[in-house]
C-alpha cells in the first residue's frame, strides 16, 4: 500500500492505495454454496429434465461468481472520494456512501460511481495484505471520526 497524507487532516490515517488480488476465501464460499445447492437438488422431487435445467443454471452461477474481479486498485483521495482502477488500469471515479462493515476478514465500501450507478465494493482480508486490510479499517474509522466533529 502506497500511504499519502489526506492534505485536509494532518493527523489522519494515511490514505488506503491498495492493490486488490483474488480472494481464496471468496472462492471457497461461493464454491460451497453451489455445492450445497446443487447436492440439494437430489433431495427435490422435480422432474429429472427441471433439475437438470436447475443444475445448468447453478453451474453457470458458478463460473460467473468465479471469473476474476473487475477492479485490480483502490485509492483513497479523502473526503469520501475514491478511485478504482480495472484490469485495463483504466480509472473511475467513486464517492463513498454510508454504511458498509468493517470487520478483521471483511471491508465493504458502498461507492456511487460518476455515472450514478452504485456499487457494493467487497475488500477480503485475504485479498490484500494484513497490514493493508488493517491500515483500511483504520482510515475508515478516522474519516468516520472526522466526519462527526
Amino acid at each position: 500500500m502506497k500511504r499519502s497524507s489526506s492534505p485536509s487532516s494532518p493527523r489522519s490515517a494515511p490514505a488506503p492505495d491498495l492493490a486488490l488480488g483474488p480472494s481464496r476465501r471468496w472462492r471457497k464460499l461461493v464454491f460451497a454454496a453451489h455445492a450445497a445447492a446443487l447436492l440439494s437438488l437430489l433431495l427435490i422431487p422435480w422432474p429429472m429434465p427441471a433439475r437438470l435445467l436447475m443444475a445448468l443454471a447453478l453451474l453457470t452461477s458458478l463460473g460467473v461468481s468465479l471469473r476474476p474481479f473487475a477492479w485490480t486498485r483502490l485509492v483513497a483521495a479523502g473526503e469520501g472520494r475514491w478511485w478504482l482502477f480495472d484490469r485495463a488500469g483504466a480509472a473511475r471515479e467513486a464517492c463513498l456512501l454510508d454504511g458498509g462493515l468493517r470487520h478483521p476478514w471483511l471491508v465493504t465500501l458502498p461507492l456511487r460511481l460518476a455515472d450514478g450507478r452504485r456499487l457494493l465494493l467487497p475488500v477480503w482480508a485475504d485479498a490484500v495484505t494484513g497490514d493493508d486490510h488493517a491500515a483500511l479499517r483504520r482510515w475508515l474509522v478516522s474519516e468516520a471520526s472526522r466526519d462527526v466533529h
